[in-house]
C-alpha cells in the first residue's frame, strides 16, 4: 500500500457529497445506511407565519431537518427535548426577546 492512507475507505465517502442542493437521493441514502451522513436538525423561531414558512422550506430544499417555533415558550420546550446543531432566533418575538432565549442556554 505504498503512497496510500491505512484510514478505512467508509471515511473518504463522506467526500462524495456533491455539493448544492441537487444532491443525488440515491447517495445520500446510501451514505446513510453506511452511517456516514447525518442530516442536520434547525429550530427557526420566527412569530411571522409566512417567513417563517419561507425560511424553513428553502432549509428543507437543501436537505436540512427543520422544525418552526412562534414563540420563545415553544422553542424552549423543543430545545430541551430535541437535540439541534442550529437555532436561526428572531430577536423581537411577542412573548419576550430572542437574545434572553440565547442567555439561557449558555
Amino acid at each position: 500500500m505504498r503512497g496510500r492512507s491505512a484510514a478505512p475507505r467508509n471515511l473518504d465517502m463522506a467526500r462524495m457529497l456533491p455539493a448544492g442542493p441537487g444532491r443525488s437521493p440515491g447517495h445520500i441514502s446510501f451514505l446513510r445506511r453506511k452511517g456516514i451522513f447525518r442530516v442536520m436538525r434547525l429550530l427557526v423561531v420566527e412569530d411571522e407565519a409566512d417567513l417563517a414558512n419561507a425560511i424553513a422550506r428553502g432549509l428543507r430544499r437543501s436537505r436540512y431537518a427543520v422544525d418552526v417555533a412562534r414563540t420563545l415558550e415553544d422553542a424552549s420546550l423543543r430545545l430541551v427535548s430535541a437535540g439541534y446543531d442550529l437555532v436561526i432566533l428572531d430577536w423581537n418575538m411577542p412573548d419576550g426577546q430572542g437574545v434572553d432565549l440565547c442567555r439561557s442556554l449558555v
